[in-house]
């Protein structure tokens, strides 16, 4: 009877270190991947262009908002780039002759940004998509890199399940500090202290929403970074909301003190033949 017991203890032992091993083998090859398809998925980035509303908010070392800037701008995103051409600034209009020379500009950065494209990818066929992340900061010891695929790589992934969000189906996985992460460069130190969740959509299998916390915000007050994805109707994902909030910690986030909020609305493709570039230019819907 002893050994029958023992046996079963042994089973049942056994049987739960297999099931952790497969639920974390698991969740690192459905993070694998995620980052995949992204890869791909922002190929097609560069084919369209979003009105962008950009909020940025300067604080004082008593946390005190010292200066709020708003932007509406036209955006148009090729691999080397970001192109804003700013439509107003705190609710005044750009001057129509302003924005038609940044429209030009525009055209000119990304036929050629375009031309070089082409030209890597006739020499690196096959070669996966870009890591598009954000870069924040002006000065290279107080800058951060802080995206999906970096919180990805940063981070301790656990508590796989489902939810509903935006009427699809999610596998949603909470993050914490993986004591493991030694960043390479000061721009990824951040991330050593970053905690949340992220929502996966399960068909597609790409990132819809991620929310992330200090680690020492276990109340979850305070976002310190955001994204939210929505997907187009040819199956894209496209970011339309993106928050840093370096205030919620300064000396955590290499002594940054601002936030920074993106939200973009109404996509548009948009492909650029190398020299012969046409902008559709995205328009506030009515």
């Amino acid at each position: 009877m002893m050994l029958l017991k023992s046996l079963a203890i042994w089973f049942l032992i056994g049987f739960a270190q297999a099931q952790t091993s497969t639920s974390e083998r698991n969740i690192i090859e459905l993070l694998n991947q995620v980052m995949s398809n992204q890869r791909e998925m922002n190929r097609q980035i560069t084919e369209y262009t979003a009105l962008n509303k950009f909020t940025r908010r300067t604080f004082n070392n008593k946390g005190e908002l010292k200066e709020e800037i708003i932007e509406v701008s036209e955006n148009y995103q090729s691999p080397r780039r970001n192109v804003e051409v700013v439509l107003s600034r705190n609710g005044k209009p750009m001057s129509e002759n302003k924005i038609q020379k940044e429209r030009q500009k525009a055209v000119k950065n990304l036929t050629e940004d375009e031309a070089e494209r082409l030209k890597t990818v006739a020499h690196s066929p096959g070669s996966s998509g870009p890591e598009f992340g954000f870069v924040f900061g002006m000065s290279k010891e107080r800058m951060i890199r802080i995206g999906t695929f970096e919180i990805f790589r940063a981070g301790e992934f656990y508590n796989l399940r489902h939810e509903r969000w935006n009427d699809r189906d999610m596998l949603v996985l909470d993050f914490r500090p993986n004591p493991a992460f030694r960043p390479e460069e000061h721009v990824y130190a951040p991330l050593g202290h970053l905690a949340g969740t992220v929502w996966i959509d399960a068909a597609d299998r790409v990132t819809a929403k991620l929310q992330a916390y200090l680690a020492e915000d276990s109340e979850r007050k305070t976002v310190a970074f955001a994204v939210e994805y929505s997907r187009m109707p040819d199956g894209i994902w496209l970011a339309t909301l993106t928050r840093v909030n370096a205030a919620a910690n300064p000396q955590v986030f290499n002594n940054l003190n601002y936030e920074w909020i993106s939200e973009k609305s109404n996509y548009q493709r948009f492909s650029a033949q190398a020299g012969e570039a046409k902008i559709e230019i995205p328009r506030p819907k009515p």
